[in-house]
């Protein structure tokens, strides 16, 4: 059958990496630079798909395009308030593409103003407690989807510019929601 250019197939699925932020000494975490199976520096358990659905780190692999319409940081259950707290309010995080900035906001900004019960909050109350867990489910949704092309350099950082002390290490994910597209033939 003969190739027609422009056809897309749309398949919606977010793509997601998660880091650990240390009890100390954490500075950035660098997202979707480690693919399945590969190890980030100091870990010696390989990235699972519980981990990331990154088949190549820094890029998608050709024909994978990805568009991206919203953003969302999350962290995992059972972190203890405090460190949640001090994680959203002492670091910035960065969408980068190719060779410029496309999204710089402060962390707390990724929640979107709104918890899990759906109540909007203030940014010194961004956190909210269910069940007696702490819990940040914000999203983050773009005005302009954003196009991430094959072999196309990528990244989202988490930024720590003052040191931060932690009761526990604590997991720390980055969500892209949006649609993979490929040329359907």
């Amino acid at each position: 059958m003969p190739r027609i250019p422009g056809l897309l197939e749309r398949i919606q699925q977010p793509l997601y990496d998660r880091n650990t932020v240390a009890t100390s000494g954490t500075g950035q975490l660098n997202y979707f630079q480690v693919p399945l199976g590969g190890s980030v520096a100091g870990s010696s358990t390989p990235k699972s798909q519980v981990d990331t659905n990154m088949d190549q780190g820094g890029s998608l692999p050709y024909p994978k395009n990805f568009e991206i319409h919203a953003i969302r940081l999350i962290n995992e259950y059972g972190i203890a308030l405090a460190d949640l707290n001090k994680i959203y309010d002492t670091s910035w995080f960065r969408l980068f593409i190719g060779t410029k900035d496309y999204l710089v906001v402060n962390s707390f900004m990724l929640t979107a103003g709104v918890g899990l019960d759906g109540v909007a909050k203030g940014n010194t109350n961004v956190i909210s407690v269910v069940n007696g867990r702490a819990d940040q489910r914000g999203i983050y949704v773009l005005a302009e989807p954003i196009d991430l092309i094959p072999q196309q350099n990528f990244r989202c950082e988490l930024n720590f510019p003052t040191a931060q002390t932690l009761t526990s290490a604590t997991d720390m994910s980055v969500y892209l929601d949006g649609f993979f597209k490929r040329e359907v033939h």
